[in-house]
């Protein structure tokens, strides 16, 4: 983490989680999420959890208090190569690939943010593999 950044989790008092899905996937998502939220947070915390707010389905998020994401640039996030900010290191790709494994995991990826006072990205996926 950086310098004056806090990692923490965000996990139910409950026992642990199981979900079948891709293990190695599922890391590089939250991997990338998490990557993202560093290079975006000088001071604060990112958050890395889950819910279970809804039967058959985890919500895992990770959240920061970074510079947040505009509302325009929120609107086009998850294509290739776009990048809200030309001067951060990266090619555009990251969000546009854990776009497209959600996908295939057959779950589903959002974003929220404010502008200047951080970001919150959720992943909803199944607890199971469906046919």
């Amino acid at each position: 983490m950086p310098q004056g950044v806090e990692l923490r989790t965000g996990f139910p008092e409950e026992e642990g989680k199981s979900i079948l899905t891709d293990s190695v996937r599922l890391k590089q998502v939250v991997n990338n999420l998490i990557n993202n939220a560093k290079k975006f947070t000088v001071a604060g915390s990112i958050t890395f959890g889950y819910l279970m707010d809804e039967p058959d389905y985890t919500t895992l998020y990770v959240e920061d208090t970074g510079s947040g994401i505009s509302e325009e640039d929120q609107k086009h996030i998850f294509e290739r190569f776009y990048k809200a900010d030309n001067f951060t290191q990266g090619a555009g790709l990251g969000l546009s690939i854990c776009h497209t494994i959600v996908n295939r995991l057959q779950g589903e990826i959002a974003v929220s943010s404010q502008f200047g006072k951080g970001t919150r990205f959720e992943v909803r996926l199944p607890d199971g593999i469906r046919e």
